[in-house]
């Protein structure tokens, strides 16, 4: 015989500004309702509401989820929507907070590791994201990544930031701010009497990275005199045999300087010599060379 459950609830106004519920859920072995009234929980605090358990069959209150309420989530979180024009899925919108002290100047949208010890180090100007995470983690602060691809930009918990490819206006190293690569200098030189072609005769530089030489400077010491051909100086790669720069010498001695944009392999052996052998000279010269380049 099929047993029937009756559950009455009556509803009474008290003097306070909430009502006061009562149920009987008591049954008797008859399957009739029975027993005692007995009082609901009165939810009367701000935000709750009355919940019935099934598996239990117990009332409880339970707080409701207010958009103007602090909320804290303790299960995990899934949003799906698509974004559309002028509107994002999830958008956090406010001002951080500034003037505070280290401590207490959190950011406006917050990660932390639970458990870990909390940062004494804001900036008081205001923090749009701050990650704080636990001790001993050695994993990365953040990760990007292109449809499941090699990562693309990583910041390390130590701080280390690999990038694919970089490129920034301005960049400071310990205070100091650079607007362009910075340029490097290689310098040698030699004595020489131009008699013929000869492209050692310099001290050999095998750059460790590729390189791209931006300028090359040309002083000459002694003045040449007889000559009916004047020699070819240069710089000289001896691993593809190329002349990489040259300059043509005069009857006076001075500077010489040429802009250049040459690259240059790594490992490449490079040297300065004479290209094109003097015809007529008397006495000899020295040499110099400053190459400027930028290492890759």
């Amino acid at each position: 015989m099929r047993r029937l459950v009756f559950v009455v609830v009556f509803l009474a106004w008290s003097s306070g500004a909430h009502a006061q519920l009562g149920v009987n859920l008591n049954q008797n072995s008859n399957g009739t309702a029975g027993g005692e009234w007995s009082a609901l929980p009165s939810c009367s605090a701000s935000g709750q509401a009355l919940s019935f358990n099934l598996s239990n069959g117990t009332f409880s209150c339970s707080s409701l989820v207010s958009a103007g309420d602090a909320n804290t989530f303790s299960a995990a979180q899934s949003f799906s929507a698509n974004g559309a024009a002028s509107s994002a899925e999830v958008t956090f919108s406010g001002a951080p907070y500034t003037g505070g002290t280290g401590t207490s100047t959190f950011p406006l949208t917050y990660m932390n590791c639970s458990g870990s010890t909390a940062p004494s180090s804001w900036s008081t100007a205001g923090t749009l994201l701050g990650i704080n995470t636990c001790s001993g983690f050695a994993g990365n602060l953040l990760d990007f990544h292109v449809n499941g691809g090699a990562s693309q930009f990583t910041v390390s918990a130590s701080g280390a930031v690999q990038a694919a490819s970089v490129s920034t206006k301005s960049l400071a190293i310990n205070g100091t701010t650079l607007s362009n690569a910075p340029r490097l200098t290689w310098t040698t030189t030699f004595l020489d009497n131009f008699a013929g072609s000869n492209p050692n005769q310099g001290f050999v530089w095998e750059p460790s990275k590729a390189i791209t030489f931006t300028r090359l400077d040309t002083h000459v010491n002694n003045v040449l005199t007889g000559c009916s051909t004047y020699p070819v100086v240069g710089l000289y790669d001896a691993t593809t045999s190329t002349w990489i720069a040259t300059v043509t010498l005069n009857s006076s001695s001075y500077s010489y300087y040429s802009t250049q944009s040459v690259n240059i392999a790594a490992g490449d052996s490079l040297t300065t010599g004479t290209m094109t052998g003097a015809v007529g000279c008397s006495g000899t010269a020295t040499v110099s060379f400053t190459a400027e380049y930028i290492m890759q």
